[in-house]
């Protein structure tokens, strides 16, 4: 619940002030601090993207770097979260099949957004990515009320 909070009130501010607020540079400690929220929201409920996502609109990173930047760092938490779980003897029958169901649907979003991807300029990139953000903090509010 609070983590839906802080995404619908953080992205709702950036959509608002979109253009008008940027970190021109920062430390190398802020982007750890950053990976580090990004990997413990990751453990906790498989939200790694959000604080990268964040930051890279308020770095005001081109879309390309973001993209790789976010594509890079979630493909390592989840891995290591994958990798955790199978340890950990989480990973069952039931898992695998729910995996398969939603294999389809996944690859279809992502040949989607791929293609959506392409065709939006730097601009409407920033806004969609947080407009889906600022989406799925409703959706965690709305689970959890």
């Amino acid at each position: 619940m609070t983590v839906g909070i802080v995404l619908i009130c953080y992205c709702a501010f950036l959509l608002c002030a979109a253009g008008r607020l940027h970190i021109r540079s920062a430390s190398t400690a802020a982007e750890m601090a950053i990976g580090l929220l990004g990997g413990i929201l990751g453990g906790i409920a498989g939200l790694s993207g959000p604080p990268p996502i964040v930051w890279g609109a308020l770095r005001s990173w081109p879309k390309a770097q973001r993209r790789r930047t976010l594509q890079a760092f979630n493909t390592a938490v989840l891995s290591a979260m994958l990798v955790a779980s199978l340890v950990g003897g989480l990973i069952d029958m039931r898992l695998l099949i729910a995996s398969a169901i939603a294999l389809p649907a996944t690859l279809s979003g992502n040949w989607l957004g791929e293609r959506l991807y392409r065709r939006l300029d730097e601009r409407r990139f920033d806004r969609v990515v947080l407009s889906l953000v600022f989406l799925s903090g409703c959706l965690l509010v709305w689970a959890n009320r």
